[in-house]
């Protein structure tokens, strides 16, 4: 089944659950919830380039998740959506 992150009102990671689209459809579980992985074996190709772990960022923009900062100097690298330290 497929793994969804719930995201805050500030785009953040709060929850992540293994549900159907039916569950996310009927708002079940309020909250918006975003595709993080379309099957929890990962055995799937995968739809993002990060998984949605609770603290990564929700870019609207790019339609990533994007890691927790790894060093305040870091920049993001938009390929791998992955944070280069200086």
């Amino acid at each position: 089944m497929p793994i969804y992150s719930r995201i805050d009102e500030n785009n953040i990671v709060v929850d992540t659950i293994i549900a159907t689209q039916d569950v996310i459809d009927s708002n079940a579980i309020p909250g918006v919830w975003v595709l993080s992985c379309p099957d929890d074996d990962y055995k799937a190709p995968p739809v993002k380039k990060q998984y949605g772990g609770i603290g990564y960022s929700w870019s609207p923009i790019l339609k990533e998740f994007i890691p927790p900062k790894s060093h305040p100097s870091a920049t993001l690298d938009e390929v791998t959506m992955s944070w280069v330290n200086p």
